[in-house]
């Protein structure tokens, strides 16, 4: 939101940067923009922002998919390694397993939600997706090096 705030910002003075200026008397007279020009550098920026903002949610979602598919790789490789696990640890290890594969699939449902999510509500969701990735990679590193 930030680099909204700032693509905001510099339409705003590409729009509006010479409006309020004055010339000096007798240097020429300022060129005359109408209300139309306005609205159509304006419409212009902000649809500018908009693809841009889209683009950002893209790459963002191909990201955090990408890492979720690599820590379900991880995850699958301890499966195995909990089958030639003694049956004691196996059963454990089974449960810390089943434990990471529900929250990989909690973020798989939440990176979903992202597509729809606009504003404030996607920075939020966004945030929790994070936390959650953080949350998922600690877990793995935990139960791979209990076992």
């Amino acid at each position: 939101m930030k680099r909204f705030g700032l693509i905001m910002m510099a339409a705003y003075l590409l729009v509006f940067g010479g409006c309020g200026s004055q010339e000096e008397p007798g240097k020429g007279k300022l060129p005359q923009v109408t209300g139309e020009q306005v609205k159509q550098k304006t419409g212009a920026a902000l649809e500018s922002v908009k693809i841009y903002t889209l683009q950002q949610k893209e790459e963002y979602q191909k990201k955090i998919s990408a890492e979720l598919d690599e820590l379900q790789k991880k995850i699958d490789e301890l499966k195995s390694k909990a089958q030639a696990a003694a049956s004691e640890a196996r059963g454990k290890l089974n449960e810390e397993i089943a434990d990471l594969q529900k929250k990989a699939g909690d973020l798989k449902k939440k990176l979903g939600g992202l597509g729809t999510a606009t504003g404030k509500a996607w920075e939020d969701l966004k945030s929790e997706v994070d936390k959650g990735i953080d949350e998922l990679k600690k877990g793995y590193e935990k139960v791979r090096s209990n076992y």
